[in-house]
């Protein structure tokens, strides 16, 4: 593990360098404290640095407010040396952030014990950070895009499934709010109602974007979820792309009610037929019998006439390859007979 030692003594860092290596250390140096910022802030930069409270550029006292302020980069263990003994002056070097406070002449086994601590310290935060990159890599293989929200609404952080399906980019995505998700489904997104999520009320549904958004799925099956820790509520939103599985459920409930359809006007024309042709047998006989142009041919010709429509009407259903509907009466709907047969 690597220990930065900032001091503007050359001395001081001879010694503490000695005794770090000999107790398996390694070192990195630096003489003031811009330097030691620079080394702090390097990609795998030291987990634990002992920093002089008076040096050259950054202060010690200043270099750990800026370490404890930054929100990017490892923890670093911090322990400030210097000639100071008050009480005060612990109290403004634990309140700059320092996390342990050592009066020179440095003893060397109360610097081991601090630094030991310091040690078992960042193995924790290094194995933390790893089951977070585990968690992350699992978070981005899934396919359901998952979103974290603040109390306030603001996006947290976002998987790159979730960001796809509102086509958003990393780069950007935190300036995206909670309400444009509701906007984009044309949700209502009341105070009442984003208060209950975020009390821990769960909100499922299914969005149907197809009129509002390009270029991203066209229904989302959505969950979200008020969460409370630490004392902190967040809100935490999964979507799942069910465009596919829509359609084809839209696609197999055609398909039954076709089947449906044939096989109802196939029993139909079945029961039908027979009949009818006993009807149109008997109009014939009957106007044969008849005078032309008498009334009672008349009427019998336009039985017979209203008969050949319902032949007509049977050979169409006979011949249905797919299922139209048309609107009937109100708001309801009949099978379409025109544009369903072939």
């Amino acid at each position: 593990m690597r220990v930065l030692i900032a001091d503007d003594s050359k001395t001081a860092r001879h010694n503490l360098r000695n005794h770090l290596e000999s107790w398996g250390f390694e070192i990195a140096e630096a003489a003031d404290g811009d330097t030691a910022w620079e080394i702090l802030n390097e990609p795998d930069s030291p987990r634990i640095a002992i920093i002089d409270w008076l040096m050259p550029g950054l202060d010690g006292l200043e270099l750990c407010r800026r370490l404890h302020a930054r929100d990017r980069g490892p923890r670093v263990y911090t322990i400030l040396l210097t000639s100071k003994r008050e009480e005060q002056d612990l109290i403004e070097a634990l309140d700059a952030g320092a996390h342990s406070f050592l009066s020179k002449p440095v003893s060397p086994a109360a610097l081991l014990s601090y630094i030991r601590v310091g040690q078992r310290l960042a193995k924790t935060d290094m194995n933390l950070e790893e089951s977070e990159r585990i968690l992350r890599l699992i978070i981005e293989t899934v396919s359901e895009g998952i979103m974290l929200f603040s109390e306030d609404f603001n996006l947290l952080d976002a998987n790159s499934p979730a960001l796809k399906m509102f086509g958003l980019k990393r780069m950007e995505y935190k300036a995206f709010g909670f309400c444009p998700l509701y906007d984009q489904a044309k949700r209502d997104h009341s105070p009442e109602m984003l208060r209950k999520i975020i009390g821990g009320f769960d909100y499922k549904a299914v969005w149907n974007r197809s009129a509002s958004v390009t270029g991203v799925p066209e229904i989302l099956d959505v969950y979200f979820k008020g969460l409370t820790i630490e004392d902190r509520r967040f809100l935490l939103a999964v979507f799942r792309d069910i465009t596919l599985q829509k359609r084809e459920e839209q696609q197999r409930m055609r398909a039954e009610r076709l089947n449906a359809a044939i096989e109802t006007a196939g029993a139909a024309c079945h029961e039908l037929n027979q009949p009818l042709q006993a009807v149109l047998t008997g109009l014939e006989v009957g106007m044969l019998q008849t005078e032309d142009g008498s009334d009672v041919n008349v009427r019998l010709r336009a039985i017979r006439s209203a008969c050949m429509r319902m032949a007509e009407i049977t050979h169409k259903l006979q011949g249905i390859t797919e299922y139209q509907t048309k609107q009937y009466i109100g708001d309801k709907n009949i099978l379409d007979i025109d544009r369903s047969s072939g």
